[in-house]
């Protein structure tokens, strides 16, 4: 009961190696028009086949009415497909489709929807326009006329206006399959000819010279930063240098330590940054006794660094 067919298609990754031409295009086509929001649904017939059949098994569907389109007798043939996808199956209610799998491989349809029918019968006239355009067979251009005729008169028996979206965005959706027919043409015929060869070895070549450029390049700025890290590690500055430079500088900022109760903000701010004990910090605001000869060497450095980088204060 129903049409059942065997499956051809169990993913949507085999369109193209299928015996009918440009299946794949179709099935993109498809995609495009039946499948994305917007394109398929009129006002009283929504063909959007998103919550009716999975795209695989549409296209193992379609294919049969593709196949009759090559025979003196496809109008009889596509109306007994038609019969036999809207047969009822009592197991199911007559409001919903029947869309299953037999146990012998097949793909079984009954209780088929108008969106259903109307959305095959309309690849199936994309398809012959197309096939038609590509080759001029007169039976192409019999069965793109058929099709179209059995659209309409499907739609009127069932009170559908003729110029449903599908009919206005036909031309649009023939395009789309051409547009996807010629993409895919250029790809399997696309060689790299010699002049691209050469680009491409040139490429390479410049690449493997800014590689080796790059490689050297990190070589010495690491070997850079292990001097510097080297000369850092070198020296061990005191408290007291650390602590007369940044409070130097916060004088040098505009810090007023002679206010009452700033020298002490003044140490909580010098603790916050070098993590010394917040005493040490207010011993140093009180008294600034830094040892000019017992850290000679350290103020030296220090002023010499300062000094190169423009900087007003002096240990």
């Amino acid at each position: 009961m129903g049409l059942s067919i065997k499956r051809i298609f169990t993913d949507n990754n085999k369109y193209g190696e299928d015996t009918i031409p440009y299946l794949d295009s179709l099935a993109y086509t498809v995609q495009e028009f039946l499948y994305t929001k917007g394109k398929a649904k009129g006002e009283k017939l929504d063909c959007q086949m998103d919550n009716h059949i999975q795209l695989y098994d549409f296209m193992t569907l379609v294919r049969p009415f593709i196949e009759a389109t090559k025979s003196d007798f496809a109008k009889v043939t596509i109306k007994e497909y038609i019969h036999n996808l809207r047969e009822v199956d009592y197991n199911f209610s007559r409001q919903f489709e029947s869309i299953r799998y037999t146990q012998n491989g097949n793909l079984q349809i009954s209780n088929a929807s108008h969106a259903l029918v109307v959305s095959l019968l309309w690849t199936t006239w994309i398809y012959a326009k197309v096939s038609y355009w590509a080759t001029h067979n007169k039976k192409m251009d019999s069965a793109q006329n058929l099709l179209y005729e059995m659209i309409s008169e499907f739609l009127s028996t069932i009170e559908i206006p003729e110029r449903h979206p599908l009919i206005a965005l036909a031309d649009v959706a023939v395009g789309t399959m051409i547009l996807h027919m010629e993409n895919k043409r250029e790809e399997l015929t696309k060689e790299p000819t010699e002049e691209v060869n050469n680009e491409l070895e040139e490429e390479l070549e410049a690449l493997k010279e800014a590689c080796e450029t790059l490689t050297a390049g990190n070589k010495r700025l690491k070997e850079q930063q292990q001097e510097e890290v080297a000369s850092v590690e070198e020296i061990v500055w005191h408290d007291k240098v650390r602590l007369d430079v940044l409070l130097r500088l916060m004088k040098e900022d505009g810090a007023n330590l002679e206010k009452h109760g700033n020298k002490s903000m003044a140490a909580e701010i010098m603790h916050a940054i070098t993590g010394l004990p917040l005493t040490t910090c207010k011993n140093y605001c009180t008294n600034q006794d830094l040892s000019q000869t017992h850290h000679e060497e350290e103020i030296l450095k220090l002023n010499s660094k300062i000094q190169a980088l423009g900087m007003k204060i002096r240990l």
